[in-house]
């Protein structure tokens, strides 16, 4: 992969290149191939993680605590998004009129 001196040693504070590009953002990663490698990553952890959650519904006990532990997750990302999108539209159309059209 062509990547330049600045990029090595960002990727070398990240600890991996899988981990800076998980954890970097779009625009300051500024690499179309970056953003490829991280929709792959991003699809074959969801894969992962169904697959664990099939487990545990399946009854193998190892899997269970995981399992658990990616369904929490997955909940608190649900929940604050919908707190994003509340105070987003509490700030874009005053408070009175976004209380009528919380989400939670």
């Amino acid at each position: 992969l062509p990547v330049s001196e600045k990029g090595l040693h960002k990727i070398n504070q990240a600890g991996s290149l899988d981990r800076y590009i998980l954890t970097t953002n779009i625009r300051d990663m500024n690499s179309r191939l970056g953003e490829k490698l991280r929709y792959r990553l991003l699809r074959a952890l969801e894969r992962k993680e169904q697959q664990m959650i099939e487990r545990a519904l399946n009854g193998d006990e190892k899997a269970i605590s995981i399992a658990y532990s990616i369904i929490l997750q997955q909940e608190r990302d649900e929940r604050r998004s919908l707190l994003r999108r509340n105070n987003w539209l509490s700030q874009r159309e005053g408070k009175k009129e976004s209380r009528k059209r919380k989400w939670m």
